[in-house]
Formats: C-alpha cells, sequence, structure tokens
C-alpha cells in the first residue's frame, strides 16, 4: 500500500512525455504533500495509484484541468502586472502626485486669500472711521 492510498486529493502527468506524475495528498496530520512518481506500470506506486480510479485516461484529463488551472493563475498575474505597467506608462501616478500638489497649493491659495481679504476688511474699517473723523472736524 503506498503512502498516499486512500488519500488522494490531485494527481497529473508533471510533464509532456507523460512518464512523470505527481500525486497530492493529505497526510494524517492534514497538510497536502506533493508526491512524484514514474509513470511505470509495474511499479506498486504506479499499481496503487490505478486501484484508486487513477489510470491513463483519467491522467490526461486530470492533467487537462490541472494545466488550465495553471494557465488560468498566469494569465491574471500577468494582466495585474500589465495594468500596473500601463498605469506607469500612461503617467497615472504622476498625474495623482500632480493632483496632491495642485489641492495643496489650492489650500495655500485659499489661505491666502482669506488672510488678505481680513486685511482688506481692516483698512476699510480703518479708512471709514478716519473718513467719519475728519466730516467731524469739518
Amino acid at each position: 500500500m503506498a503512502i498516499f492510498s486512500k488519500k488522494i486529493q490531485d494527481a497529473y502527468y508533471l510533464n509532456e512525455k507523460y512518464n512523470i506524475i505527481e500525486i497530492i495528498f493529505e497526510d494524517d496530520n492534514g497538510n497536502l504533500v506533493n508526491h512524484i512518481i514514474e509513470a511505470d506500470p509495474g511499479h506498486e506506486d504506479f499499481k496503487d495509484l490505478e486501484k484508486e480510479g487513477y489510470d491513463a485516461k483519467t491522467l490526461i484529463k486530470k492533467t487537462d484541468e490541472y494545466k488550465k488551472k495553471q494557465s488560468s493563475a498566469f494569465s491574471v498575474a500577468v494582466n495585474r502586472e500589465a495594468r500596473i505597467l500601463a498605469e506607469k506608462m500612461l503617467g497615472l501616478d504622476t498625474l495623482n502626485n500632480k493632483k496632491k500638489m495642485l489641492e495643496k497649493e489650492e489650500k495655500d491659495l485659499k489661505i491666502r486669500l482669506l488672510t488678505k481679504k481680513e486685511q482688506i476688511e481692516k483698512e476699510e474699517k480703518d479708512l471709514k472711521i478716519r473718513l467719519l473723523t475728519k466730516k467731524e472736524q469739518i
């Protein structure tokens, strides 16, 4: 009896020659373990694998499923990196930095405008007082 008997999670061919098989099984501690064997009909592990329903036809089907999953995962990773690269190429990070800088400038200008407005209002008030004082003297 093989170490993977009655514990197989997945099995598939690892190479294009279909002569190496990867068997993924769960050990007694619940950990997934990768076990590699040759596709040798005379080997006891191969015989045990076949007894659990993993004949050549099933292994080919499982290999196809495995390749599709791997391809999909690779595609997702490539697309994510492509998006990041495109954003950099389009200068989006530069635009975001420019936007932050302009927002800070806007805030500074608003503060300066408020200060100037207060200064003008004070000067206007002083002028009115001086004007009233002059009128009273006349």
